[in-house]
């Protein structure tokens, strides 16, 4: 569920299901995937033109919750041509504003990003404002019962 927190100046989201304008991307693995829903984000913007601040987290490997696995978490690699694959080449993790990649740069392109469990691609620019990138992350370890 994505978290909504209410700020003086205008609401802020995170991650896709709040996309400004889910329109331009996709979701699912390459050759399966379908165009993204109407995401709160796109319905909140719509109603509301310009109070929308959207950030994306994203990371480049560790593991993720997975409740469907026996183990409880899946592993989580460097895609090949992601974004993350992309701004993996920055020496820290970082948050950047969107409007500081110069145009034409990755933001600009329809690139695949997410996780082997989590798939989507499309053009970034427009949809957030700032990405927070993490070169790791891991999920808790469920307790054994």
């Amino acid at each position: 569920m994505a978290c909504l927190a209410q700020s003086a100046r205008r609401p802020r989201s995170h991650n896709l299901h709040v996309a400004r304008d889910s329109g331009h991307l996709r979701y699912g693995a390459p050759g399966h995937d379908m165009p993204m829903w109407e995401s709160l984000g796109t319905r909140m913007s719509k109603a509301w033109p310009g109070t929308l601040w959207v950030s994306r987290l994203l990371y480049g490997s560790g593991s993720r919750y997975s409740p469907a696995r026996a183990e409880g978490t899946f592993i989580v690699h460097l895609r090949p041509g992601s974004l993350e694959e992309h701004l993996a080449a920055t020496p820290a993790d970082a948050l950047t504003q969107v409007a500081a990649f110069p145009p034409g740069s990755v933001v600009d392109d329809p690139v695949p990003f997410g996780t082997e469990t989590s798939e989507g691609a499309g053009k970034v620019r427009g949809s957030v404002d700032a990405i927070v990138f993490l070169h790791a992350a891991s999920a808790p370890v469920p307790r054994k019962k």
